[in-house]
Order: C-alpha cells, then structure tokens, then sequence
C-alpha cells in the first residue's frame, strides 16, 4: 500500500514537472534587434516603416517558434506576430472607440449600456478579424 502510494505521488509530480516545463518553454522571451531573423525585421520594416519599435519577443506556439515585434505608429500601438519563415502570424493593433465598426459599437452599447470601452483592439489572424 505504502509503495503504491509512494509511486502515484512519484507519477502525480513528474507530470507536474512536464507541465511546468512545457509551459516554460513557451514563456516569451525578450529579444534584441539582431536576435531576431533578418527576413522578419525586413518584412517588418516594409510593411511598417513609419513605426517606432518598442520591442522585440520571441516565444513557443503549438511548437512552433513565434517572433513578435512590438512598435507604435502614431497614436497606433501594433504587434505583429511572425512564423521563422517571415511569415505573418497575427496583427493586434489598438484602435479607439470611435474607430470600431458601427455593428460592434451598437452591440457593446446594446450588451453593455452602463458601461464605457477603455481599451480597444484589432486583431487580424490569417482572414480573420476580431475586435
């Protein structure tokens, strides 16, 4: 009985210890500019050469290596997500209220008429956008 216990306990901890290494492992990491592959600083600079950078990050996605690259562009702060290739991953950039599509401005007044939008965001991922 004592052994058995003493082998779950054993088993129960080193998933534990798999979950947390995992999850280090997919933990952004900052990076510098020359960190940071020059096919996605080129695609970067192309795409947004008026933005500022503020930052640069690099993290695990389903296994896959993600760069990001944090800037600001104006009153637009952007983060961009990219796969080794150069390939974009998603594009978050913030937006004010009044920049909302109507539908979603009517719906968030609608759902939620006591409250007032702080924070707003773009978020564009392959066809896909979501605010």
């Amino acid at each position: 009985m004592k052994t058995t216990i003493i082998a779950l306990l054993l088993f129960i901890l080193s998933l534990t210890t798999a979950a947390q290494k995992k999850a280090e492992e997919e933990a952004e990491q900052s990076l510098k500019r020359k960190d940071v592959p020059k096919n996605i600083i080129t695609a970067f600079d192309k795409s947004y050469p008026k933005a500022k950078v503020q930052g640069y990050s690099k993290e695990k996605d389903d296994g896959k290596t993600v760069y990001e690259i944090e800037s600001k562009e104006e009153k637009t702060v952007r983060d961009v997500s990219y796969y080794e290739d150069g390939s974009v991953v998603s594009v978050e950039e913030s937006m004010t209220y009044e920049e909302l599509p109507e539908a979603v401005r009517g719906t968030i007044t609608k759902d939620y008429p006591k409250h007032k939008a702080v924070i707003c965001e773009k978020v564009m991922k392959g066809t896909t956008t979501q605010f």
